[in-house]
This record gives structure tokens, sequence and C-alpha cells, in this order.
């Protein structure tokens, strides 16, 4: 999920997992059309889900020239924080799915499994880097949103205050202290071009 539409008013909204979509999925929809997963909209999708596979390889690489004539409000989230929040996510997801949603196995055999098969970003859109794939991005106005600020954003916009998706804080501890007990200098080196990218997004003039 990451492009949510007012067509009438050409207007979209753009993000990518782990960076509220669960939330303006029942906040916005009264306005905005959900097109995450429309293919006809691929080349403008943002999210790195797509372009690692996980639900399928894009029809095209993404185009920055999609939203040229849309006002964009582009939702992020900081790096660090979003890549712990989709670990937590990608670590329950896969296994309530084999084990009939109970509870799920030691994170840090998990991670470490994944880690040994993919690196650091885990093969999965929920973690990898993708602000990158927005860089050239082309628009009739833009507004950034930090996640930490979407509530009032909600708010000032006329849409409800919502929070879905809230990672569980126990698991998010866990997933934490084993990824900076172990992995923190690789995990740095892996966000230093997103974290980049990340504050130029948020001291950005339009």
């Amino acid at each position: 999920m990451s492009v949510f539409i007012n067509q009438s008013a050409k207007h979209v909204i753009l993000s990518a997992r782990k960076c509220g979509l669960m939330t303006l999925s029942h906040s916005v929809t009264d306005k905005f059309k959900n097109k995450s997963e429309n293919k006809g909209w691929n080349r403008g999708n943002p999210d790195p889900h797509y372009a690692h596979g996980n639900i399928g390889q894009r029809d095209a690489p993404f185009d920055p020239t999609t939203w040229a004539a849309y006002d964009v409000t582009l939702i992020i989230r900081e790096p660090y924080d979003r890549y712990i929040s989709g670990v937590r996510t990608v670590w329950t997801l896969q296994e309530w799915q084999h084990k009939a949603m109970q509870r799920p196995k030691c994170f840090k055999q998990w991670y470490d499994e994944e880690y040994r098969k993919f690196g650091i970003e885990l093969h999965n859109g929920h973690v990898s880097n993708w602000l990158y794939i927005i860089d050239n991005v082309q628009y009739r106005t833009i507004e950034v949103v930090d996640t930490k600020n979407l509530d009032d954003w909600q708010v000032r916009n006329g849409f409800l205050k919502w929070h879905d998706h809230k990672s569980h804080p126990e698991d998010k501890a866990i997933v934490k202290a084993h990824i900076d007990k172990h992995y923190i200098e690789e995990l740095t080196e892996y966000l230093k071009p997103e974290v980049e990218r990340y504050k130029k997004w948020l001291t950005f003039d339009a």
C-alpha cells in the first residue's frame, strides 16, 4: 500500500510500508481512493514491497513523472524506527502464518536465520530503504508529513484521528534489544543514505 488518490482534486498521498498506511486506509478513504495494489498505478507507487517481489514484481519501474500534475502529500518515518517496527511486523506475520496465530518463536532465532538468508534488509519491503525511489519525483505542490505528526495532520485536514496497527511495545523492545546488541553497526551503515534523504525531506522547502 502507498497510493491514495483524490482524482477530482488531483491530490495523491504517497508513502511506504510502516509509514502510517493502515492508519490512512481507515481515516482518509472517504475522500481518497486506495489504489495501492491497483496495477494500473504501479508506475507511481514508491512502496519497496513491489520492488522486492513480496506481492509481485513491478510491471515497470517507478515513473517520477506520474504525479507531475498532482498535489502530493508524502508521508515518511524516521528510518531506524521504521526498521524496528517493520522487523517486528515481518516476524509476527511469518510466524503466525506458520503456527496458526500462536505466539511466534524466539525472535533471536528467527531474525538470525532471516539475516543469514537475506542480509540486513531481509528482502522485504516492510524494512527496505525506499526514499531513493522518489529522489526525482515530480509534483504540482508537495507537503511532507512525518509519521510522528500524522495525528495532527489528520485532524488539521478534517479526517478522523485514527492510529491503527500499532506495534506491541513488548515485541518492539525484544526486536530493538537484539538488533542493537548484534547488528547496530551494519544497520546504521545500511540506513545511512535513508537517514540523509529523510532529513532532506523534513527540511525540504517546496
